[in-house]
């Protein structure tokens, strides 16, 4: 019973930590989001500054495509970043479940 308590112990302690890594990861993907939400904004308004500028409308649809074109490069980094956050998390509570079995009895009698 000793030994079925503490592997108790050792799984709700890796439950924990693994909860606490995944709340981490999600507060740091969240203010990623925000702060590159920030900055897309940011780069909306200086392409709408480019767009008031335009002389022609030749010059018109092409800052309008090669700002369509940054959109899309922006965004697919973005991404890129925010994911990259959440695998370093589900890495991270990975090796806390694996730790906590290496340190728990595989078989209980």
């Amino acid at each position: 019973s000793e030994r079925l308590a503490r592997q108790s112990k050792q799984n709700l302690e890796a439950v924990t930590r693994c909860g606490t890594v995944l709340t981490q990861a999600y507060q740091d993907a969240s203010r990623s989001w925000v702060e590159l939400s920030q900055k897309q904004w940011r780069r909306n308004l200086d392409g709408l500054n480019r767009l008031t500028q335009a002389r022609s409308v030749q010059e018109f649809a092409a800052i309008q495509s090669e700002l369509a074109r940054e959109g899309l490069q922006h965004t697919v980094q973005d991404s890129r970043t925010i994911a990259q956050t959440l695998v370093r998390a589900v890495e991270e509570a990975s090796k806390t479940f694996s730790s906590a079995g290496q340190q728990s009895p595989t078989a209980v009698r």
